[in-house]
């Protein structure tokens, strides 16, 4: 089935041309990022990616420098940023925001476990900045300009794409509600409170959808891929390779964002958040928590998160 569905997914984008299209990669100097990054500029998109590892980030930008068509005139650079630096993370955003002059598409793939880590507020774990706090401050800091984006278009396609696994999710935050940054939990607790980091991303999905009702918000299970996933003791030992051995290449996950950003019809669905799930099935979020004050409160959490970085 994965193969056909790659078939489809190559078949669509086939006569796609991104040229003058704009799009920003976070995670993108490897794995699943890497590889969307990489589809985009084949398709004529001018593609900036953000990773940690110059070296790696470099390797990146020559790979899209050897397919992006010439005509295209795209650019294609790269930038280094730890996503688990806040405060570094928001300048950045802040000076993309106000240098680029469009952004049609908004990736947020960047990701990782190192197990039972520090802090990097009093609030919040590095695993929470990393794998949520960052994406919303992403979100958050280019909405205004993703909206503006979506004003101009001729075909307002304009769409975020948040690289997770919604039907983890759980539907309300009453099991998160006492540690939604993970500080406290330890051992086999903060291996059951990592559902959360989706929950949140689920609900920050919904909520800047009802923000910015131009803008496509899309949560997407990228399925089973093989990828050099940081992972703690036991997950890097026991998940990772079995993942390696069995999982779908990167290559096909590349191709199925790249088809969810520019191909798949969002009509009717603007306004609200889309969850696809990794059969490409729409995962249905029905929130059985106080809607209001459940989202206010994953909200207000992660923007006092941001403002403890500074």
């Amino acid at each position: 089935m994965t193969r056909i569905a790659h078939a489809h997914f190559i078949e669509s984008l086939k006569d796609v041309s991104l040229n003058g299209r704009i799009a920003l990669i976070t995670g993108g100097s490897a794995g699943i990022g890497a590889a969307t990054a990489i589809k985009l500029a084949s398709l004529g998109a001018s593609v900036t990616v953000v990773g940690r590892s110059d070296s790696k980030c470099k390797a990146v930008v020559e790979q899209m420098k050897s397919v992006s068509p010439a005509s295209s005139n795209a650019v294609l650079t790269y930038a280094l940023l730890d996503f688990g630096d806040l405060k570094a993370t928001e300048s950045f955003l802040e000076s993309y925001a106000a240098d680029t002059p469009r952004l049609d598409f908004l990736v947020l793939s960047a990701g990782g476990f190192s197990g039972n880590d520090s802090m990097v507020t009093p609030d919040c774990s590095r695993a929470v900045a990393v794998n949520y706090v960052s994406r919303f401050a992403a979100v958050k800091y280019l909405a205004p300009l993703l909206t503006r984006t979506a004003e101009l278009s001729q075909d307002g396609i304009v769409r975020v794409i948040n690289v997770g696994n919604p039907t983890l999710s759980g539907t309300s935050i009453d099991g998160f509600r006492d540690d939604m940054g993970m500080v406290k939990a330890k051992g086999i607790s903060w291996f059951l409170k990592l559902p959360s980091l989706v929950t949140y991303a689920n609900v920050m999905i919904d909520e800047f959808a009802k923000q910015n009702p131009k803008v496509a918000m899309i949560h997407i299970h990228p399925g089973v891929i093989a990828t050099d996933l940081q992972a703690p003791f036991p997950i890097n030992f026991i998940v990772v390779p079995i993942v390696k051995l069995v999982g779908d290449s990167v290559e096909y996950a590349g191709d199925r964002i790249a088809f969810y950003l520019t191909k798949y019809d969002c009509t009717g669905r603007f306004g609200r958040g889309i969850y696809i799930g990794m059969k490409d099935e729409d995962v249905p979020f029905n929130w059985t928590g106080d809607v209001g004050a459940d989202y206010e409160t994953v909200m207000k959490f992660s923007q006092r998160v941001l403002d403890q970085a500074h």
